[in-house]
């Protein structure tokens, strides 16, 4: 038996001037006292508007849902980049070319020693607080930078903090061209607290220094007080205990006082003295002379 509902149907017409129409067709069937089909009556309307907006919307859904998905990747990535700024002790800064700005986040405001909200000045009075014997430097990496002659700008300067001490900050950033036509540039980067870093780098380098001249004065002959003669050396070495060899050549192979107290069996401070008294009695003053001393009288090979 025949379904009797109503028909809708939806199909395109192209008309004369060639023009694309959606057109929604409902229509009903009449039937005889037979039941069979008789004729069928109905109307048409244009949809092409409704199914452009049904387009539209779909499209814009769909754009929709892709930017909520790039809205949760951007928070997902700032924040990944809040937490390395966070550990590493890192700002974000802008420096605006053309316009003659520049701009700090609020952990390089803090550094600075300003207020915990973002940091706003001209680029004068940024380059004002770097110090003068940086300046020239600084300025110079930069154009270098800006000329395409490096990939990336880094430089190490010293900047005024606001209660007047110099602060040593690393410098790293990159040129973005804003717009080609009007020239607009923008410098993007990160500043670092590197302050103790080369005030170690400093230390380590006096203490260095101190090292070498020590090492200088141990190992070059002392002639203000000579050595024995070779005859009396040579009665002295008669004159020495066999602990007292042992020793001799404990000393020129580098051992220090806790290791040759633990190899004879005594303490540290007896050792010590031991040591004390051995060098006065051959007239050595420092390990290196031991050490010539222990060659010279085959205790030990040179």
């Amino acid at each position: 038996m025949l379904q009797r509902t109503p028909m809708i149907i939806q199909y395109r017409i192209v008309r004369p001037d060639g023009q694309i129409r959606w057109i929604d067709g409902f229509g009903d069937t009449v039937f005889d006292a037979h039941g069979q089909a008789e004729r069928m009556s109905g109307f048409c309307m244009d949809s092409t508007l409704r199914m452009t907006l049904e387009k539209d919307k779909a499209a814009l859904e769909t754009q929709l849902a892709e930017t909520r998905k790039l809205k949760a990747e951007l928070r997902h990535s700032n924040h990944q980049m809040e937490l390395v700024l966070h550990a590493s002790g890192q700002g974000l800064f802008a420096l605006d070319l053309q316009e003659g700005k520049a701009q700090f986040d609020m952990r390089i405001s803090k550094l600075l020693g300003f207020k915990s909200h973002g940091l706003n000045l001209t680029i004068q009075q940024w380059t004002q607080r770097i110090h003068p014997d940086d300046l020239v430097r600084v300025q110079g990496e930069l154009d270098a930078h800006l000329l395409g002659k490096t990939g990336s700008y880094q430089a190490e300067l010293r900047v005024k903090h606001r209660d007047g001490h110099w602060m040593w900050l690393l410098c790293s950033g990159q040129r973005i061209a804003q717009g080609e036509a009007d020239g607009s540039t923008q410098v993007i980067g990160t500043l670092q607290d590197i302050s103790q870093f080369k005030r170690l780098s400093d230390e380590s380098t006096q203490l260095l220094g101190k090292l070498e001249s020590l090492l200088a004065q141990a190992s070059s002959p002392r002639l203000q007080i000579p050595a024995l003669p070779l005859d009396a050396e040579m009665d002295a070495k008669q004159t020495l205990s066999r602990r007292q060899q042992q020793t001799i050549v404990m000393i020129a192979k580098g051992m220090n006082s806790q290791a040759i107290a633990q190899a004879l069996g005594i303490t540290t401070s007896t050792a010590i003295s031991h040591r004390r008294a051995l060098m006065k009695k051959l007239n050595l003053h420092n390990a290196s002379e031991v050490t010539r001393f222990a060659i010279r009288n085959r205790l030990i090979e040179g």
